[in-house]
């Protein structure tokens, strides 16, 4: 009942399957105690994971979960065991904040996606918000990508931004093929400025607030990020009702799923209740 503003959120539900149909619940990450007073929001997380081989043959494990602590930082949390934890803060303050190397001008330093690639080395991008005073609409000029050390908890150089259309928010990043992938929702604002880039590369500008998706094969170059165009539409074009979205594509068991959330549960529970959504699952083909 009532509306969820989202501000008191400091955990994290925790699921598993076998079969991408039926799930188990493992509880919550209480990340407000995990952290600590730094931490004042656990929002959009994003999960990795990474086996070590060690000198005496054998392996160790490690589960990294990055969140936005809020719209004004990034945070980690780390766990040796299992990806249900237990989880400790390998920090004693955000992983992302203002103020650091390439972060600055971008509004909101939030919503990470976090990939491995194939030689080892981490990624992470984040960002969202309005168009800074120096952007536009067509590019806001909010979407960062930076290289992560070897510890997976500081960043590897400075930060440098991505030039993806219309980004709001809603960053993931993804391995597809051997190449780097970074998926994002875009904003509800007109697309007045879109001839130009039609002009450039014949594409039709995303729908409102849409997912897209951008490719490269050396992620620190600005230059590198090809615009390949809109992949999700907005929820609402399913009957889901309309709203932001947050994406995550998944390999497993050699297909691909995709990840979404929307307000198709609420919706249908007749409560009056709003801001509440529920994450739903589908096969991408």
């Amino acid at each position: 009942s009532g509306s969820n503003g989202y501000g008191n959120i400091k955990s994290l539900v925790v699921f598993s399957t076998d079969d991408m149909v039926n799930w188990t619940f493992h509880g919550t990450i209480d990340v407000g105690k995990v952290c600590g007073s730094w931490c004042g929001q656990s929002w959009a997380p994003s999960a990795v994971w990474r086996e070590n081989d060690n000198s005496n043959g054998s392996n160790t494990h490690e589960f990294f979960i990055y969140f936005a602590n809020g719209g004004g930082s990034v945070g980690v949390i780390k766990s040796t065991a299992s990806p249900v934890g237990p989880f400790t803060s390998p920090l004693s303050q955000a992983l992302i904040r203002h103020g650091m190397a390439g972060v600055d001008p971008c509004n909101w330093v939030f919503d990470p996606g976090v990939v491995i690639d194939g030689n080892g080395v981490g990624w992470i991008a984040f960002g969202g918000g309005d168009p800074q005073s120096t952007g536009s609409k067509l590019w806001p000029g909010n979407s960062r990508i930076a290289k992560l050390r070897r510890s997976m908890t500081a960043l590897d150089g400075a930060a440098v931004n991505m030039p993806a259309p219309y980004l709001f928010e809603a960053s993931e990043l993804n391995m597809m093929n051997g190449r780097y992938v970074y998926t994002y929702n875009t904003s509800w604002s007109d697309r007045n400025d879109w001839s130009f880039f039609d002009k450039r590369n014949g594409q039709d500008a995303p729908s409102a607030c849409s997912m897209c998706y951008m490719v490269s094969d050396t992620p620190l170059d600005p230059d590198s990020w090809e615009y390949r165009g809109e992949y999700v539409p907005n929820e609402g074009n399913f009957g889901m009702g309309w709203g932001n979205n947050h994406t995550h594509l998944h390999k497993y068991n050699g297909k691909y799923y995709l990840f979404y959330h929307s307000t198709l549960l609420e919706s249908s529970m007749n409560t009056g209740a709003s801001g509440f959504r529920s994450i739903g699952v589908d096969v991408a083909t």
